[in-house]
Parts: structure tokens; C-alpha cells; sequence
């Protein structure tokens, strides 16, 4: 998971955590997972429990991720790029 502070931010809103998820595809990363934009941490922390669980019984990534967001409309900014 991706977490960049908002005070870091030089860039449009976005592009950082996109481009930042995109060096790490390029150098060998095989999946990130990111937030597309803020999140509380209680959504954050649940989604990553669920999706961790999820990831445990063998599920891809892009499919943990998918059962992981579904539970709350608060989870839904969550992306999964790469091989998953």
C-alpha cells in the first residue's frame, strides 16, 4: 500500500502516487496496491485486514482487493496495478 503526505504533494493530485506506483512496476514490483486519493485510516486499516485475509487463502491480488472494497463504499479508492 502507497501512502503519500499530503504536504509532500508538488504535483497534481494523483499523479505522485500513480507515478511513484509506476517506478516501482518498472523496477520489478510485481503489484501495488494504492489509494487514488485520502483515506481514513479505520477504511485503510480494514481494507488491507480483509485483502491481507483474502491474499492468505490464495486469492490473486486484483481479486482480494476487489472482495476488500466491496464490503464498505469507504474502501473504494483503492487501485491494484501491476500482475494480479
Amino acid at each position: 500500500m502507497i501512502a503519500i503526505a499530503p504536504e509532500a504533494v508538488t504535483h497534481p493530485a494523483g499523479d505522485e502516487a500513480l507515478g511513484f506506483a509506476g517506478g516501482l512496476l518498472a523496477s520489478g514490483v510485481r503489484t501495488v496496491v494504492a489509494a487514488t486519493c485520502r483515506v481514513g485510516d479505520a477504511a485503510a486499516a480494514a481494507t488491507m485486514v480483509t485483502y491481507h485475509a483474502q491474499l492468505a487463502t490464495g486469492t490473486t491480488p486484483s481479486v482480494a482487493l476487489a472482495a476488500a472494497v466491496t464490503e464498505d463504499p469507504l474502501r473504494r479508492p483503492f487501485v491494484c496495478l501491476g500482475a494480479g
